[in-house]
C-alpha cells in the first residue's frame, strides 16, 4: 500500500475532509487534493508532516478548526477585506485634491 492510499484510508477512517487537512498540514487544500489525485508528489516537508500526524492520533485532530466554521471564517475575512477596501476608497474620496499654484 503507497503513502498516498495510507493517506486516504486514514482520512477516511476518521471523516477528515482535504480542506481539514489542509489545515493541519499547513498548506492549501489544492495541494491536498494533487496529492491525493496523485497529480503532484508531496514535497518532503508535507510527507514528514502527514506521518507525524498520523502518529499523533486523535489529540490532533480534535483541534483542527469543524469546516462549517473555516467557512465562515473565510466568509468574514473576505466581507473584512472588502470592507477595509470601501473605508479606504470613500477616505481617499474624502481627501482634499491638490490645489495648483
Amino acid at each position: 500500500m503507497s503513502n498516498i492510499d495510507r493517506w486516504n484510508e486514514w482520512m477516511k477512517e476518521r471523516g477528515i475532509s482535504q480542506t481539514a487537512l489542509a489545515g493541519m498540514l499547513h498548506c492549501s487544500r489544492g495541494t491536498v487534493n494533487r496529492i491525493l489525485t496523485r497529480a503532484r508528489k508531496p514535497s518532503p516537508l508535507v510527507a514528514r508532516r502527514m506521518e507525524e500526524l498520523m502518529e499523533m492520533g486523535e489529540k490532533r485532530i480534535t483541534a483542527v478548526v469543524p469546516d462549517e466554521m473555516e467557512a465562515m471564517l473565510r466568509e468574514w475575512a473576505a466581507e473584512a477585506h472588502e470592507s477595509i477596501e470601501q473605508l479606504l476608497d470613500r477616505l481617499l474620496a474624502e481627501l482634499p485634491r491638490s490645489v495648483e499654484k
